[in-house]
């Protein structure tokens, strides 16, 4: 909150705690829910997380890329949708690989 000329003002972005981040070579974006998806935004679709931000060839990234999700015993989960492969610290995930 901002205070300016004694009249108290909410600020418009507050700060959430972050369960994780995914950290990528341009930016880094901070996982605040249990479940997301990630790909690249359209006009009809827009995941939590757009790769196409990282500078990737958007004909490489699906509008519904893949999903990241946090499991009860405190575990992150990665799940492939595309076609294409996604790699994490170098691993490839396949297609429909967790």
């Amino acid at each position: 909150m901002f205070v300016t000329n004694g009249l108290e003002i909410m600020d418009p972005q507050p700060i959430y705690p972050a369960l994780a981040s995914l950290t990528g070579s341009r930016t880094q974006f901070l996982i605040k829910e249990k479940k997301v998806i990630f790909g690249r935004n359209s006009f009809v679709y827009q995941p939590h997380i757009d790769l196409s931000m990282e500078g990737i060839d958007s004909g490489r990234i699906s509008r519904c890329h893949g999903q990241i999700r946090l499991s009860k015993d405190g575990i992150f989960w990665l799940t492939n949708f595309s076609s294409h492969t996604v790699y994490v610290d170098g691993n490839p995930i396949l297609t429909g690989e967790m």
